[in-house]
Order: C-alpha cells, then sequence, then structure tokens
C-alpha cells in the first residue's frame, strides 16, 4: 500500500513539525500553569488557616487537612476499616500502602478536592463550616465535603467533587448515582454535626441531599492559580467559577424537588433551598 501524504505536502519535502503541536491553552494570568501537584504546599497551608478558624469558633472539630475529626465508641473500628480499606487499594495497584496515599495525595481528584473545599471556605465561611468529611464517611458513604449553616445549624448538604471529561462539565454517571441516592432516602454521615444556640454538637446524621460538583481541568487549573494569587479577595475567576457551580447545584435541586423523596430527605431539600438562596443573594467583593 502507498503511503498517503497530508494535503499540501509533497514527497522530499522538509516538514516544519511544529505546525503540528497542540496550541498552548496553558497560558494564564502572565504564567504557564505548574502540574497540579505543585500547588498542594499552598492548599495544606491553606486548609491548616481553615481548620484553625473553624476551631477557634467552635472547638477541636476539623484537623489540620480541614477533615471532621472522628470521635466516639465505634472510632477505633472505623479507622481499622479505613486501613483495611486503604491496603486493598494498595494491592490493587501493587503498591506498598504509604506509597498508595503519596500517589492518592497527588491525584488530580484529591488536588480538586482542597482546591473546593479552600475556594468554598472564601465565599462561605463567614455564614457556614465548609469541612471535609472523615475518611470513614469518604470511603463508605461516598461524601467529600458537608456543608453546615452556622445560623440554623442545618446541615445543606454534602457533596461529592469529579472532575468532568465533558466541555460543559456535566458528569452523566454522577447523575445516575445522585439519583439513585436520593431515591434509597438520601446520604448518611457518621461523623456529623449541627449548630444548637451557636454551640457545634456532635451527631450522626441521615437523609442528607449530596450532590455533586464537577469542574473541568483547564478550570481547576485556573483555580489553583487564583488561589495562590488571591488568600483574601475573591478574584474573577473564582467568581465566574463559583456561579457555576451554583448554578449546577441549582439544576441538580430542582430535578430532585420533582422526585418522590423520603420525607425527612424532603424537609433537608427545602432547607438547602433555602441555604442556596441566601448564598446567590449575597454580595461578593471582587478583586480588581
Amino acid at each position: 500500500m502507498g503511503i498517503e501524504y497530508k494535503e499540501g505536502i509533497e514527497p522530499g519535502q522538509v516538514i516544519d513539525l511544529n505546525q503540528f503541536k497542540r496550541k498552548d491553552n496553558t497560558k494564564r494570568f502572565g504564567e504557564r500553569f505548574k502540574h497540579p501537584e505543585k500547588y498542594l504546599p499552598m492548599l495544606k497551608e491553606r486548609m491548616v488557616g481553615v481548620s484553625e478558624r473553624v476551631n477557634e469558633e467552635f472547638g477541636e472539630f476539623l484537623d489540620e487537612k480541614g477533615r471532621i475529626i472522628m470521635v466516639g465508641e465505634e472510632v477505633d473500628k472505623d479507622k481499622e476499616s479505613i486501613v483495611d480499606k486503604e491496603e486493598e487499594w494498595a494491592e490493587r495497584e501493587g503498591l506498598e500502602p504509604e506509597e498508595s496515599r503519596r500517589r492518592k495525595e497527588k491525584n488530580k481528584a484529591h488536588i480538586t478536592e482542597l482546591a473546593l473545599t479552600v475556594a468554598f471556605d472564601k465565599f462561605l465561611g463567614d455564614d457556614f463550616i465548609v469541612a471535609r468529611a472523615s475518611d470513614y464517611d469518604d470511603y463508605k458513604n461516598g461524601v467529600d465535603q458537608v456543608i453546615i449553616d452556622k445560623k440554623t445549624g442545618a446541615v445543606v448538604c454534602g457533596l461529592d467533587e469529579v472532575i468532568s471529561q465533558f466541555k460543559n462539565n456535566e458528569a452523566p454517571i454522577k447523575d445516575v448515582k445522585t439519583k439513585e441516592k436520593l431515591e434509597k432516602g438520601g446520604s448518611r454521615v457518621k461523623y456529623g454535626a449541627t449548630i444548637q444556640e451557636g454551640k457545634l454538637v456532635r451527631q450522626s446524621l441521615k437523609n442528607i441531599p449530596t450532590f455533586y460538583i464537577a469542574i473541568g481541568t483547564e478550570e481547576l487549573n485556573e483555580l489553583l492559580v487564583a488561589l495562590e494569587k488571591n488568600e483574601n479577595e475573591i478574584s474573577e475567576v473564582e467568581m465566574n467559577l463559583f456561579n457555576k457551580l451554583m448554578a449546577s447545584l441549582d439544576r441538580q435541586y430542582k430535578k430532585a424537588d420533582k422526585m418522590r423523596l423520603n420525607p425527612n430527605l424532603k424537609n433537608n431539600l427545602d432547607k438547602f433551598r433555602g441555604s442556596l438562596d441566601k448564598i446567590k443573594s449575597r454580595d461578593y467583593n471582587i478583586a480588581k
């Protein structure tokens, strides 16, 4: 079979390979994106700040990673189940558990969870506790974040983050799983909390509406750069992304509201609606 030449190219012609290179879309804010894991030190530092601020207000609730600290009679048993699960994953990967944990820390999904927790705290921290769920609830119940209304004590929702491969940041599989979870009565958070008379009260939570947050790789990169450049102020990049995520939660809420749901879940869903309206109606100061 003869060789087929690309249109416009003649046999023997010297070809400039630069014309076939992908267009560099990584230039933003006057610099190239780093690899996402390069932002880990910054994200860890910010997460410590989030935890310290929440703990100062409500007592020892979050660890330095922003996760809810597990307390109670079954902690030892549940911590063993966490170790068992991590060893199972490591064996499947053909790695030692410690190496598996190091790789997971650098995983884009983990970095996305940290970045969105830090970003949400910037937007919501005055009125809500934005906490990463305990490892147990992450592994067992599929909840990445828990958002608690400081005024009402309502657990607004659980969030499950995902990197979307679609241009419109949809996540069809998560749509299906979210629907299935709602049909089964919502999520359970064993290590949760509420606010009563201004004080944090630890308790297990049931029938919690859990939605997903989908973000594209390029948006993640832009968010990481923005977080590094603006620790306290909200940038236009962050504002635009936050509005998109709130619009996604609004769409998911509307779908859920049309379903026949467990009465307790429906009640919690109504609370979510009120909190979402409060979040969307706030004025946010955008950095110039």
